[in-house]
C-alpha cells in the first residue's frame, strides 16, 4: 500500500501528505461545534439543566445563530486577511519534519491524507475488477470477526472496518474535488490533481456506508456485553445481534430528519432496550449512533444526489451546445456506452450516439461557436486512452467532423492540409453563411495551434518552420487571420535556425531587392523550393517582421548562417531611399536591428 501510495502522490507530482485538506476557518467552525455538541450532551446526561418551557425558542435561536455565522465568517476572515495585508504581515506554520507542529488544521489534513492513501486501499476499493465485491467481503469477514469475538476484544475488528468505511469515504472525497478540478482546467494539469480518475468510489464509498447500520449495532452488542449500560424492556427476541439491529432501527428513524414521526401519531414501538431509562453512558452511546447517521451517512447521500444531479445537468448543457467537454467519469460512460463492439478490437458508434453528437455540433454552430463535436483539448487526450471503446470514438469524432487534433504537430500537419484544400480568397469572395463560418473555424484552429507552439518551443524544427511557411502562403491577404499571422512571426521569432530568419526575411523582400539578396534567394530556393513570396503590405506587419529578426540576431545561440541571413536583410533594407513616413521608420528599424547587433559583437 505505501509503495502504490507513492507512485500514485509521484504520478501527479503532489505531496505524499496534504496540509491543505483542512482550512484553518473550517477546523475552528467544526471544532466549536462538535466542543459544543458533546458538552451539550454531557450536560444533558448529568442532568446539569433540564428542558423547561423555553427550550423551543432556545433551539431555534441556536440555529439562526448557526446560519448567521455561516452568512458573517466568510466577510470577517476578508477583512482580517485584507487587514495584515495592508500591516504587511505575514505568518507561517512552522513544519517539522513534513508534520504541522504548531497548526491543527494542516495536523488533521495530514491525518486525512494517511487516511486517504494508506487505509482507503485496504478496503480493496482501489483494485481493478470488482472492487464492490472486495469491499464487501473485508467488511462482512471484520463483521463476522466482531460478532464470534468475546467482548471487548471483538471491538477491534469492527473497529477497523469502520475506520476503512472513512477512509474510503474521504478517498471518495478527494476523488470529487479532482474531478471538479479537472472540469475547469485547460488540461489536466500535473501538481493540480491528487488521486486520480481510475475509480469514481461513489459504488464502494455508498456500500461502506451502508454497512456502517451493521456495524454500529455490533459495537453496541459489544459495548453491552461490557457495560451493561442500557436497560432491557423484556421485548427481545433472544438473537442478539437481531435485537440491536431492531434497537439502531428505531433511533435510526429518530435521526433520519423528517421522519421521526411516530411521536406526533403516537405509535408504540417496542424495541429489546430504552436509552430513556438507561444510565447517561448508554444515553451517550445512543447520541452517538445517531449523530453517526446526521453527520455521516446522511451527508453520503446527499452528496451522492449533488453529484448526481452534477452530471445530469452536464449532459443537458451538452445537448444544447454550451458545454463541449465532460468531467472525467462522465466523460468514459459517454463514449463507452456510445460506441458498441463489431469484432475484437474494433467499435463503431451507435446511431443514438451519431445523432447526439450531430446536434450537439448544430447546436455550437447555432450559438456561432466552432462546430466541434467534443473539446479540442481533450479529444487529443482521448485518441491516446488505453481505452479501446473512448480511443474509437474520439478517432470517429475526428474523421466526421475534420478535428484538428492530437499532439501539436500533428495539428499542425492536418492545419496544413486543410488550409490547401479551402481557398480563403475564394471563400472570401463568396460571403455566404456555411463561408463565414469555414473561416471562422480556420481562423480559430490557426490561432489556437500556433499558441500551442508558442507554449512548447522545444517542439518547434524546421519542419515545423516549413509548414508554418506553407501556411503563410495560403493565408496571405486574408485580413480575417491576420492575427494568426502575427502569432507566427512571433513564434518564428524565438527560433535559432537559418529557415526562420528565411521565411521572416521575404515578409520585407520585394521585387527590386532580389538582385542585391541573390544568397537569401537562393537558399530559399534550397529549403523550401523556391520563394513563399510574403511580402507584406502592412506597414504594422513589416515592424513585427523585424522585432522576430532582432531577436534572431540577438540570440547567442542562433546559428552564425541565421545572424548573417538577418544581417544582409537589414543592411539591404537599411540602404533604400525613403519614399514616406512609414518607409522612414522602416529604414530606422532595419539600422536598429544592424546597430543592436554590433553592440552585441562588439
Amino acid at each position: 500500500t505505501w509503495l502504490q501510495a507513492r507512485t500514485e502522490a509521484g504520478i501527479y507530482e503532489v505531496p505524499f501528505l496534504r496540509d491543505d485538506v483542512v482550512s484553518p476557518t473550517t477546523f475552528l467552525i467544526l471544532s466549536a461545534g462538535s466542543v459544543f455538541i458533546v458538552s451539550l450532551a454531557w450536560a444533558a446526561g448529568a442532568k446539569v439543566f433540564s428542558i423547561d418551557d423555553n427550550f423551543g425558542v432556545v433551539i431555534i435561536a441556536a440555529v439562526m445563530a448557526a446560519f448567521a455565522l455561516f452568512v458573517v465568517a466568510p466577510h470577517v476572515t476578508k477583512h482580517l486577511r485584507s487587514r495584515r495585508e495592508k500591516q504587511g504581515l505575514e505568518f507561517h506554520d512552522v513544519k517539522v519534519a513534513g508534520f504541522a507542529a504548531t497548526s491543527p488544521a494542516a495536523f488533521i489534513s495530514v491525518i486525512d491524507s494517511i487516511l486517504v492513501r494508506l487505509i482507503a486501499p485496504l478496503s480493496g476499493a482501489t483494485q481493478n475488477g470488482v472492487p464492490h465485491l472486495l469491499v464487501i467481503l473485508v467488511v462482512l469477514a471484520l463483521s463476522a470477526l466482531g460478532y464470534v469475538i468475546a467482548a471487548p476484544f471483538g471491538l477491534v475488528p469492527i473497529g477497523i472496518a469502520i475506520l476503512l468505511v472513512l477512509a474510503l469515504g474521504r478517498r471518495w472525497a478527494w476523488v470529487e474535488e479532482d474531478t471538479e478540478t479537472a472540469s475547469r482546467l485547460q488540461a489536466q494539469n500535473k501538481g493540480e490533481i491528487h488521486i486520480g480518475f481510475s475509480n469514481d468510489l461513489r459504488d464502494e464509498a455508498l456500500l461502506g456506508y451502508a454497512s456502517l447500520f451493521v456495524l454500529v449495532p455490533l459495537v453496541l452488542h459489544q459495548l453491552q456485553s461490557v457495560t451493561g449500560a442500557f436497560v432491557e424492556t423484556g421485548s427481545g427476541t433472544g438473537s442478539p445481534i437481531f435485537d440491536w439491529l431492531r434497537f439502531f432501527g428505531a433511533e435510526l428513524a429518530k435521526a433520519v430528519p423528517f421522519v421521526d414521526w411516530w411521536e406526533i401519531y403516537e405509535v408504540e414501538v417496542n424495541t429489546p432496550f430504552d436509552a430513556s431509562k438507561s444510565p447517561p453512558l448508554a444515553k451517550h452511546l445512543t447520541f452517538a449512533a445517531r449523530a453517526i447517521v446526521d453527520l455521516v451517512i446522511m451527508a453520503a447521500l446527499f452528496q451522492a444526489l449533488s453529484i448526481w444531479q452534477r452530471r445530469r445537468a452536464q449532459q443537458r448543457l451538452y445537448n444544447v451546445g454550451h458545454l463541449n467537454a465532460f468531467d472525467p467519469f462522465t466523460e468514459r460512460a459517454f463514449f463507452t456506452e456510445g460506441m458498441r463492439r463489431i469484432s475484437k478490437d474494433e467499435f463503431e458508434p451507435s446511431d443514438e450516439f451519431k445523432e447526439r453528437v450531430r446536434a450537439h455540433a448544430d447546436a455550437r454552430e447555432a450559438l456561432h461557436a466552432q462546430r466541434l463535436p467534443y473539446s479540442h483539448r481533450r479529444l487529443s487526450d482521448l485518441i491516446c486512452s488505453p481505452e479501446k471503446e473512448i480511443r474509437a470514438g474520439a478517432a470517429w469524432m475526428v474523421d466526421e467532423y475534420g478535428v484538428l487534433a492530437g499532439t501539436p504537430r500533428v495539428q499542425l500537419g492536418l492545419l496544413q492540409r486543410k488550409l490547401s484544400v479551402y481557398s480563403l480568397p475564394k471563400l472570401a469572395a463568396k460571403p455566404t453563411i456555411a463561408n463565414r463560418q469555414i473561416v471562422h473555424d480556420l481562423k480559430a484552429d490557426l490561432e489556437r495551434i500556433t499558441h500551442l507552439f508558442l507554449n512548447n518551443l522545444n517542439l518547434v524544427s524546421d519542419q515545423e518552420i516549413g509548414q508554418f511557411a506553407d501556411i503563410l502562403k495560403s493565408i496571405k491577404g486574408s485580413p480575417e487571420m491576420s492575427y494568426g499571422h502575427t502569432l507566427i512571426i512571433d513564434l518564428l521569432g524565438y527560433q535559432k535556425s537559418e529557415l526562420a530568419a528565411l521565411v521572416l526575411a521575404d515578409h520585407l523582400i520585394q521585387d527590386q531587392h532580389l538582385e542585391d539578396l541573390q544568397r537569401i534567394i537562393g537558399r530559399m530556393t534550397h529549403h523550401m523550393l523556391g520563394r513563399p513570396n510574403l511580402f507584406q503590405d502592412h506597414f504594422e506587419m513589416r515592424l513585427k517582421v523585424y522585432d522576430s529578426l532582432e531577436k534572431i540576431g540577438l540570440n547567442q545561440y542562433s546559428s552564425e548562417i541565421a545572424k548573417r541571413t538577418v544581417r544582409e536583410v537589414c543592411t539591404t533594407m537599411s540602404r533604400l531611399k525613403p519614399l514616406g513616413d512609414k518607409s522612414k521608420q522602416g529604414v530606422r528599424r532595419a539600422k536598429d536591428v544592424l546597430e543592436a547587433m554590433q553592440k552585441v559583437l562588439s
